[in-house]
């Protein structure tokens, strides 16, 4: 496989992983919240559960995709340099 095919199918699978990230972020909060699920505590009461779900859902594939981008930025200046 060429290196130009390499980095089209790491992009397709990046996007592809960023795409289903977002949905998760978007759909688990809300399934959460029909749930009534015992473990979801809300701070702010009742009515901003679904908001504090979609903050903290939010939060966490915010993370994952810093994860993601920095380890790709970090493995680049490395192969750079060495």
């Amino acid at each position: 496989m060429s290196k130009k095919n390499l980095l089209q199918h790491t992009a397709i699978a990046t996007l592809c992983l960023y795409v289903a990230l977002g949905l998760s972020a978007i759909f688990l909060p809300i399934i959460l919240w029909k749930l009534n699920s015992s473990f979801v505590v809300n701070t702010y009461g009742e009515y901003n559960e679904i908001f504090e779900l979609f903050g903290f859902s939010g939060s966490v594939a915010f993370s994952f995709v810093a994860f993601i981008e920095l380890k790709n930025e970090m493995e680049c200046h490395f192969r750079k340099y060495f």
